[in-house]
């Protein structure tokens, strides 16, 4: 499966849940956009982006050094990323880095983006820098390498688990493990832990967000973090997992439609 899918499975989900549900519904820019009108209510859709969520609430989430920092201030375990701009650093910042990241290895990571897109490993901070400064990239950020055991990813809305799943078989590339299904890896359909569904409702009331895939890791200590919050709601690779799978992901929307327009 590549990197980008042409054929996305999600605004036909959204139009018959539209049909289910008695609104209409109209497509632009090559079904990219979406119209849901009702009686007397009209929401949009963007990309995988749901008008349910405030404008800031999203970008914080998928900023990862502001996602990072609003859950560290909301004293919400997270994994540490730090802005990474390689053309602007002070010397300080380059010693700042030193300390932090003295003895580890660092994973260097667009600020924002997702399906695991141009992430690397790298074993100093003077790699990581001449790696950064070598793209056109403009904006990094940088996390600690951690050992993975496992990694869940939940589907919120308010206080509503929609759908919860495993992620198993991980790809290794360049050392990292990998555990998005668009690179290879599955989806197993569990229930979160009752301390996997304090970590993602913590983390949506923190960020003042109404509906996100919340990614916990469980590290080889057995400690959990939150990795990564995403706004937009993606089930494009878990859909086409089997029969079954794509009648959750499509449910899934159909909530989400009945939620936008009551």
């Amino acid at each position: 499966m590549g990197e980008y899918i042409y054929d996305r499975w999600m605004p036909d989900a959204i139009r018959q849940a539209c049909d289910a549900l008695g609104f209409s519904y109209t497509t632009y820019s090559d079904d990219w956009i979406v119209k849901i009108q009702g009686d007397d209510k009209l929401r949009w859709v963007f990309g995988y982006g749901f008008d349910l969520n405030a404008f800031a609430a999203s970008q914080n989430a998928n900023d990862k050094v502001a996602c990072y920092q609003v859950l560290s201030d909301a004293n919400i375990p997270a994994l540490p990323h730090l802005l990474l701009r390689a053309e602007v650093l002070t010397e300080q910042y380059i010693h700042d880095l030193h300390e932090k990241f003295e003895g580890l290895d660092i994973v260097l990571k667009p600020l924002t983006g997702t399906s695991g897109r141009d992430i690397t490993r790298h074993s100093s901070v003077e790699e990581t820098i001449e790696y950064a400064r070598g793209k056109e990239r403009p904006d990094w950020c940088v996390s600690p390498f951690v050992d993975i055991r496992s990694e869940k990813r939940i589907f919120m809305l308010d206080d509503e688990v929609l759908v919860s799943y495993d992620k198993i078989m991980p790809v290794d590339e360049g050392g990292i493990l990998f555990y998005n299904l668009g690179k290879g890896a599955q989806g197993v359909i569990v229930e979160p832990s009752a301390e996997e569904l304090s970590l993602a409702r913590r983390a949506l009331t923190a960020l003042g967000i109404r509906i996100a895939s919340v990614d916990i890791i469980t590290l080889v200590d057995g400690t959990q973090q939150v990795i990564e919050i995403n706004s937009g709601i993606t089930m494009e690779h878990f859909m086409r997992q089997s029969e079954n799978y794509r009648a959750i992901g499509y449910d899934v929307y159909r909530k989400i439609v009945a939620c936008m327009m009551k």
